[in-house]
């Protein structure tokens, strides 16, 4: 969804927004990992279009959340989900440091 106009951002928010919300009670208690991965994705499209918003805070919640899945999923499947903890992390390293926790970030 583009986000060149703060107002289209705001919707692209709401939408990844709603997602997770849907995806979050589902793919809690469930053994399925590509349900889990879909969540853990939405959370970081979602700390993503939250940052983008300036809304720091919230975008590094999202993000702390969608690490701890992907966390999870590669210590049970390091060749399928590595790739996207390093992404996660990497987008937390970033989140943490626009707040100003730089040791946090390194």
């Amino acid at each position: 969804m583009p986000e060149h106009t703060l107002l289209l951002r705001e919707r692209a928010m709401a939408i990844h927004q709603r997602i997770a919300e849907v995806l979050r009670p589902v793919a809690r208690g469930s053994e399925d990992t590509d349900l889990r991965a879909l969540f853990a994705a939405s959370l970081n499209n979602l700390a993503n279009r939250l940052s983008a918003l300036g809304r720091r805070e919230p975008a590094l919640a999202a993000a702390e959340e969608a690490s701890a899945l992907y966390r999870e999923l590669a210590a049970a499947r390091p060749d399928a989900f590595r790739p996207d903890l390093a992404m996660s992390l990497n987008n937390l390293a970033n989140f943490l440091s626009d707040l100003g926790r730089r040791e946090p970030a390194l």
